[in-house]
């Protein structure tokens, strides 16, 4: 028993380690990336870090989309454009 939870604990590692690499080599300037490279020690946490991580990306993506399709809809039915977010350094005429 002991040996197969080492042997676990070892395959988790390693294959922790080398999917925080092959992450860290995809997404070079995600902040996510840029603290692995600090802190490459945290390796054995990424794999819920990034299940994690995923989640909320994905999700923020839903909303994005969901939010381009009733903005869409609105302006088909109502034949205007809605007004989107804009900078107040639009405003100012400099």
């Amino acid at each position: 028993m002991p040996n197969d939870i080492i042997t676990m604990l070892m395959i988790y590692a390693i294959a922790s380690f080398v999917l925080t690499a092959f992450f860290v080599r995809l997404g070079k300037k995600s902040a996510l990336a840029v603290m692995v490279r600090r802190h490459f020690y945290c390796f054995p946490f990424m794999l819920p870090i990034l299940l994690g991580w995923g989640l909320v990306h994905g999700m923020s993506r839903a909303v994005r989309a969901v939010d381009a399709f009733l903005r869409y809809c609105f302006e088909i039915l109502s034949g205007r454009k809605t007004y989107r977010r804009q900078k107040i350094d639009q405003y100012y005429n400099d």
